[in-house]
């Protein structure tokens, strides 16, 4: 959407929001493709969210009144799904280390 040439063909005033995923997306492509739909006459949030296969689609998301105080992260949990961050052992990380996601509850395949 930040350079792809169709979005000049449309009237996109209507547009209100626009949901990412799949992909980190970079704080500075979010700007620029709501620069872009702007100048289109669309005046949109853009949020980030996080799922695999395995979650049946998402299991974190951004809401839209935080969008752009919060770009660049993956959102809240969503409700009926625990989360875990551990490390090679199992061991729960602390605050700010990297590790790994452990998800569990309905939605997540065996």
């Amino acid at each position: 959407m930040n350079s792809a040439p169709i979005i000049d063909q449309y009237d996109l005033s209507s547009l209100k929001l626009v949901s990412s995923g799949a992909a980190p997306l970079p704080t500075e492509l979010a700007y620029g493709v709501r620069k872009r739909l702007e100048a289109r006459g669309a005046h949109v949030n853009i949020t980030n969210g996080y799922g695999m296969t395995e979650t049946s689609c998402a299991s974190h998301l951004v809401s839209v009144n935080k969008a752009w105080e919060k770009m660049g992260s993956v959102g809240q949990l969503f409700s009926n799904l625990e989360a875990r961050l551990v490390d090679d052992d199992g061991k729960d990380v602390p605050v700010g280390q990297r590790g790994e996601i452990w998800l569990r509850g309905p939605v997540i395949m065996k």
